[in-house]
């Protein structure tokens, strides 16, 4: 390290903080874009939720109360696209 190393830290010390200054505004902004998704995901979550109860309960004792689960919503979800066939 030279002798002259802390001269010129003190000469870019203003600038080190202007930087960090930035950055601290972008990863604030990052957790709020992350707490505001959440808060998203938990409405969407419980809206589905409310919709697979409402199935069960309209096609009780048939063979398509099986299909409204959160499992196998998220089955067909994650399921590939079939292309159509054009005639």
């Amino acid at each position: 390290m030279n002798k002259d190393y802390p001269l010129e830290l003190k000469g870019k010390n203003k600038k080190l903080r202007e930087l960090n200054g930035m950055q601290n505004v972008l990863m604030n902004q990052g957790k709020d874009v992350t707490f505001n998704e959440g808060t998203e995901y938990k409405a969407l979550f419980a809206y589905i939720q409310n919709i697979c109860k409402a199935g069960k309960i309209v096609f009780d004792g048939t063979i398509t109360e099986d299909e409204y689960t959160i499992t196998r919503l998220i089955k067909r979800m994650r399921a590939p696209k079939r292309e159509e066939k054009e005639e």
